[in-house]
């Protein structure tokens, strides 16, 4: 009996455990819904991810795995499985009478759960790891900041675009001599183009005098971030061009080409090969334009009078204005003759000089005896000759004409200048390398500002102008000493008989090969031989004489880069003044040789393939700078070698392989060196090195000292994160190890405390550190926090840390699973002390793939604040409660300087700023939150409700917000209230993207007014790209002004009927010149605009007015541009191809 008992109560346990399993499908219908929706919103975030990760793969001519493609095809299957299910589409959104259908709904969306759920996990396997980069740096090789707009230069920049529309047009040629501003000006249409989304892509190469055609396609290639690993010309050619097939249209910009250059040899498609590949060139010759098949040739044309005086005068200052000064300045201009880089140096020459000075320069200029300089217009050496005369001091003279040791339009390191400096001895009073460094960056900064220089990519570099850099050889080699050579197909140095003559030789050759053999050079201080023009490249065997060296017994600084060679010549020993040897990039066996080098201060190695540091380096006792950088096969360093360098100043490990630290404890009796070997230099200014932490010393000297480092602490020697290449580093630390490591070194408490940029990759547990000895005092000089992949972080810091953060400018959180909240409140933290919470220079702050993310500081809520039940000007449409905001009535006053705020895959955060609770006095001007706020970005959120939420009546803010960006799947169904629009003024950009629940841009709230006009006066451009529900821009009682508007652009929006109210007016209707761009007049589409006249006129119709500015004035220009296919004939109701309207930015018309 007991038995049949236990039988019947087991089966009445699976029995009620089955029906209640079944009982909860029902139950449990909305759950297991939902669950699934948000399950799917994670799965298109890991999908696009993953992409991403392929697109970056492919820019590295690399393929997706075949477990890649079935992946994302699972995933394509199982979309369009739920896409196509009926019982999704009739019960997941709401109430589901049928109870079989409602059961079968659940239980299919507990399985769908389930299986989206594997293929998460499986994806995220798929998914690269972001290496965190370095605080964003400034230079761009397409920017046109600082270009001058002259009538005579934007008549040609007009021409040239109505050109690049022209199908018929394939290469456009700029022509005009040297320093005329053709470089200036392709970029500026480059800008144009982009800003009108003309090409997919823009792509620019400097070719220069003496090209080197395996850089162009690798310059090319870097443009649009794809990597070329081919050596040859031929296949990195091949993989270029296979690239540039690829895009739909692309303009590629050819700048300064002195002799004719085969299109087809770099990899550039045109023609018939890819009809929509624009070439723009540049070229001083217009025989060389012709040469090259140009079918419209520009041509520039010195500066009018009026326009020279102009620029003339914005260079010089207000002074020549001056009685006195005034007519002199007028004759100094006209010496000028009308050339742009003459103008500018020559103005910036005699900024703030006296008259005695001008009456000088006139008097220089006017007797200045023109040289035979090939390419250079005499105006322009005067010019100048003169700029480089009135610099400050022999020292900036000696820095300006260093750079023409590079070849043209080369990004020359300053880092390069100091130490050729330092090597030269050409500062005075100045023996550390730190100081020196100091010295040059401050002149280069001088040279900047007199246009002998100009920027370059980033700011450790510069470069000179090709016609500045002439002037600059001229110089150097007539009146120092100087023999520059730059052509790929030298083989051998130059045949001169006057060597005994140079002081300064710099030879760049791909193919040089041969050297001479015991010349004498008793001048030569400087000798710098480069087997590569633009970064490394491939090593070019060298065998060198024996007596190479013996007649440089003056030599101070050798430089040999991109070399192949067994070992240095046994005539190095004599170089008993050489101070620098720079053997980078280069592949050797020994170097042993360097020993006899007594006097040696600087080394380097960087990028080269030295497996063992030599240990005859110790006999260098007086070295201040060693080089390691970049030694990727670096595998032992013997011990006792870096401890014998007592006067050693800097340290640069970056991204160097050597991984063999011995343990502190080791006596020196190991293989290899200890880092506290570390510890014994007294000197050392700088340390850049990798090292696991139980290596790190413990002594390391930095309580007391001056020391900046760069130092990657890690749990292992693979560290996941590169540094970008830098000299000028602030104190920084990455940390990729255990936290309870990090809270028991000392060593690490003082760089937590120096530290001004802060790392964290894949660090567990932070908050130990936080609530460790470790916080006290710690973070207060921080300016820089990098935190990713840090899956077990709910928060990155409490607000007691926080607290102290008082010099952090830049915050980047990045693939932190589980993050909530960036600041988490503590439970002494009360109302009076959340208030004062300030991060003064905090400008920017990036938070991306953190899917748990909800709040700034979560424990914030309106009970703090509230002051007031005053309503809010734009309550929630369904009243319903948000809670998940990043920023509340409190936390929006913490970043009073925030300028860029952007925010990406951040899937739970439901609204960005809610002020509920927040009272403002009337009259009142202290609540004036996010003024400075410039550029905000909103990137696939799939819970995003709102963007402003709760802004109580009389609020200010968001004055200065110039740019909102917002893209992917959300809940967003509107972008602002009324109330918030008159807010932006400073507005000039708006971009909404796949935003697919979005239906107006501006909806009105209860508290609004029923009717009024919102001005945006700055707003320039508009884009709206497949937004399936957009039906209109505001409601209809609103009206809109928008007298800056320059570009809209639409992009599959099927129901947008109409942008807003129609605007009675007395004004007739324009008439449209169709003929303005000629992709119009055949577009191959189903309805062309011919096929609906009234397309055009009723999309300029809806347009938001232009306020009328003058009282007689004409519409201008409007160009209008259609791309794909019209799908329907009823374009007058329907939106579906792309669109671009674009306004010519007169002052005066309106609709």
């Amino acid at each position: 009996m007991d038995i049949v008992t236990a039988i019947i109560g087991k089966i009445g346990e699976i029995s009620v455990v089955l029906i209640g399993k079944h009982i909860g499908y029902l139950i449990y219908y909305e759950r297991n819904t939902e669950a699934l929706k948000d399950h799917l919103d994670t799965l298109d975030g890991t999908r696009v991810r993953v992409n991403q990760t392929i697109t970056a793969h492919k820019l590295r001519q690399e393929v997706p795995s075949p477990e890649v493609i079935s992946w994302l095809t699972k995933v394509e299957q199982i979309t369009k499985d739920l896409e196509n299910d009926n019982t999704k589409r009739k019960c997941l959104n709401g109430w589901c009478p049928n109870l079989k259908a409602r059961y079968s709904s659940s239980r299919n969306a507990k399985k769908k759960t389930q299986a989206i759920g594997e293929l998460i996990e499986e994806g995220r396997n798929y998914v690269e790891p972001y290496h965190i980069a370095a605080p964003p740096q400034t230079g761009s090789s397409l920017s046109s900041e600082g270009f001058k707009h002259f009538e005579s230069r934007t008549s040609i920049i007009n021409d040239v675009l109505i050109a690049l529309r022209d199908d018929k047009t394939n290469i456009i040629a700029i022509c005009g001599m040297g320093g005329i501003g053709k470089t200036a000006m392709v970029k500026k249409i480059a800008t144009r183009v982009k800003a009108e989304n003309l090409f997919d892509e823009v792509l620019i190469a400097v070719v220069s005098q003496s090209p080197d055609l395996r850089s162009i396609p690798l310059e090319i290639a870097e443009n649009r971030g794809l990597k070329l690993y081919q050596d040859t010309l031929a296949g990195r050619a091949s993989a270029l061009y296979s690239s540039l097939r690829e895009l739909k249209n692309v303009l590629v910009i050819l700048d300064d080409i002195w002799e004719p250059l085969n299109l087809k040899e770099v990899g550039i498609p045109y023609g018939d090969q890819h009809k929509s590949c624009k070439i723009l060139i540049t070229s001083r010759s217009e025989e060389t334009c012709n040469m090259m098949k140009a079918q419209k040739i520009f041509s520039i044309k010195p500066l009018s009078e009026g326009e020279t005086w102009n620029l003339f005068g914005e260079m010089a200052g207000n002074c020549i204005e001056t009685p006195n000064l005034h007519p002199i300045a007028k004759n100094v201009a006209k010496e000028c003759g009308g050339l742009p880089v003459a103008i500018v140096t020559i103005g910036r020459a005699l900024e703030n000089k006296s008259e005695e000075e001008w009456i000088a320069a006139l008097e220089q200029l006017r007797k200045c005896i023109p040289q035979n300089i090939p390419h250079v217009h005499k105006n322009v050496y005067s010019c100048i000759r003169l700029s480089y005369d009135f610099l400050e001091s022999d020292e900036a003279r000696s820095c300006f004409l260093l750079c023409c040791l590079f070849p043209e339009d080369h990004n020359i390191p300053i880092e390069d200048l100091v130490r050729y400096g330092v090597g030269r001895k050409l500062f005075d009073q100045i023996d550390a390398i730190a100081q020196a460094r100091l010295r040059v960056h401050a002149m280069v900064g001088n040279l900047r500002r007199s246009n002998l220089l100009l920027d370059s990519k980033d700011k450790e570099h510069v470069k000179m102008h090709d016609v500045v850099r002439d002037v600059a050889i001229y110089i150097a080699c007539n009146e120092y000493g100087f023999m520059v050579r730059c052509d790929s197909e030298m083989e051998e140095w130059p045949q001169n008989d006057r060597y005994e003559l140079y002081a300064a030789i710099s030879l760049f050759s791909e193919k040089l090969k041969r050297h001479p053999d015991g010349l004498e050079w008793p001048k030569l201080e400087l000798l710098q031989i480069s087997s590569s023009f633009s970064g490394y490249g491939k090593r070019i065997p060298q065998s060198f004489p024996a007596n190479l060296f013996r007649g440089m017994k003056e030599l101070k600084i050798l430089s040999f880069y991109c070399m192949s060679f067994l070992s240095l010549p046994s005539s190095i020993r004599v170089l008993q003044n050489l101070r620098m040897l720079r053997l980078e990039y280069c592949d050797f066996e020994d170097v042993s040789a360097i020993e006899a080098l007594l006097k040696l201060e600087m080394l380097s190695f960087r990028g080269s393939q030295i497996k063992e540091l030599p240990r005859e380096i110790q006999n260098l006792t007086l070295l201040k700078l060693l080089d390691l950088s970049k030694c990727g096969q670096l595998e032992r360093i013997p011990p006792g070698v870096l401890s014998s360098l007592s006067r050693l100043e800097e340290l640069y490990m970056e991204q160097c392989s050597f991984k063999c630290w011995e343990s502190p404890e080791g006596n020196g009796k190991g293989i290899n060196a200890s880092a506290a070997e570390l510890c014994s230099l007294q000197h050392l200014m700088a340390l850049d090195i990798c090292i696991p932490i139980k290596l790190l010393p413990k002594d390391l000297y930095l309580e007391k000292s001056l020391m900046k480092f760069r130092i990657s602490v890690t749990d292992e020697f693979q560290f996941k994160m590169h540094w970008k290449p830098s000299y000028l580093f602030e104190n920084t630390l990455g940390l990729d190890c255990n936290a309870s490591d990090i809270a028991e070194s000392q060593t690490i408490r003082l760089m937590l405390q120096k530290a001004k940029a802060l790392y964290s990759i894949n660090t567990h547990h932070l908050v130990t550190i936080c609530h460790s000895q470790v916080a006290v005092g710690s973070f207060g000089s921080l300016r820089y926090l990098n935190l990713s992949q840090c899956h077990s972080l709910k928060n990155a810091f409490p607000l007691s840390i926080a607290r102290g953060l008082l010099q952090l400018q830049d915050l980047i959180i990045n693939d932190c699973s589980v993050m909530e909240e960036i600041f988490s409140e503590e439970e002494n933290d009360d109302e009076a002390v959340l208030k004062t919470i300030q991060f003064p220079q905090l400008y920017h702050v990036e938070l991306k793939y953190l899917p748990g993310l909800i709040a700034f500081c979560k424990g914030i809520e309106s009970s703090h604040v509230i002051m007031a039940q005053q309503p809010s000007l734009n309550q929630e449409v369904e009243g319903q409660d948000i809670s998940h905001k990043l920023l509340s009535s409190i936390s929006i006053f913490w970043a009073p300087n925030l300028q860029q705020l952007h925010i990406s895959d951040c899937w739970s955060l439901e609204v960005v700023f809610d002020l509920e609770g927040l009272e403002v006095e009337e009259n009142c001007r202290g609540f004036i939150a996010l003024s400075q706020l410039r550029d905000l970005s909103l990137k696939y959120s799939h819970k995003l409700r709102h963007v402003w939420k709760n802004i109580p009546r009389g609020f200010q803010g968001f004055q200065n917000l110039s740019s909102i960006y917002l893209e992917g799947r959300s809940c967003l169904q509107y972008l602002f209230t009324p109330s918030i629009a008159k807010l932006l003024v400073g507005l000039e950009s708006v971009s909404i993207i796949d935003c697919d629940e979005i239906e107006n841009i501006l909806e009105v709230g209860e508290e609004e007014d029923a009717a009024e006009i919102i001005v945006f006066p700055k707003l320039s451009s508009f884009k709206l790209w497949n937004l399936e529900k957009l039906k209109s821009f505001c409601p209809p009682s609103y009206y809109l002004e928008w007298p800056s508007i320059h570009k809209i652009s639409l992009y599959k929006c099927p129901n947008l009927i109409t942008f807003g109210s129609e605007i009675q007016s007395t004004t007739k209707p324009k008439n449209i010149n169709v003929g303005l761009d000629s992709r119009l007049q055949d577009t191959g589409t189903t309805a062309s605009v011919k096929d609906a006249p009234d397309y055009l006129d009723r999309c300029l119709a809806c347009v938001p007015r232009r306020k009328k500015l003058q009282e007689s004035s004409s519409l201008g220009c409007i160009e209008t541009e259609f791309q794909g296919q019209i799908l329907h004939p009823q374009v007058n109701k329907e939106v579906r191809g792309w669109i671009f309207l674009t306004f010519s930015n007169f002052h005066s018309y309106f609709f």
